[in-house]
This record gives C-alpha cells, sequence and structure tokens, in this order.
C-alpha cells in the first residue's frame, strides 16, 4: 500500500521547505498571510496547500506582486 505524504506540515517542516526561519513562518501565521490549525495547547499545523500559496510564479523582470506595489 502507497503511503500518502502527510496533508500537515509542522513548523519546523514548513520552515525547511520554504527556506525561511521558523519565526518568519510563525509571523506570517500571526499575520494571516497564511492559515494554521491547532491540535492541542502546543500543537500548531499548517496544511501543505498553504505553503504552497507563499510562492508566486517567477516571470522576466518582475518580481511577483512587488512590482504591483509600486
Amino acid at each position: 500500500m502507497e503511503q500518502d505524504s502527510p496533508k500537515y506540515k509542522t513548523i519546523k517542516q514548513a520552515s525547511d521547505i520554504t527556506g525561511l526561519h521558523p519565526n518568519t513562518i510563525r509571523n506570517y501565521i500571526h499575520t494571516g498571510k497564511i492559515k494554521a490549525v491547532r491540535a492541542g495547547s502546543r500543537v500548531i499545523r499548517i496544511e501543505v496547500s498553504e505553503i504552497d500559496k507563499l510562492f508566486t510564479e517567477y516571470k522576466r523582470g518582475e518580481f511577483g506582486i512587488w512590482s504591483q506595489i509600486i
């Protein structure tokens, strides 16, 4: 039987995937940039699709959302 990859990741795992510091991931959760779920008083999990939302497609000469701000 094939084992599916976990649907949820820990903050540490999300940090490893994105290359961001764990505190940055926590700040993103706190500000609502990504959604997380709590399973107990100290257990926080992030859905893989939320981690994927942190990445934008790179197109020549633009920098995702930042090119729209200026």
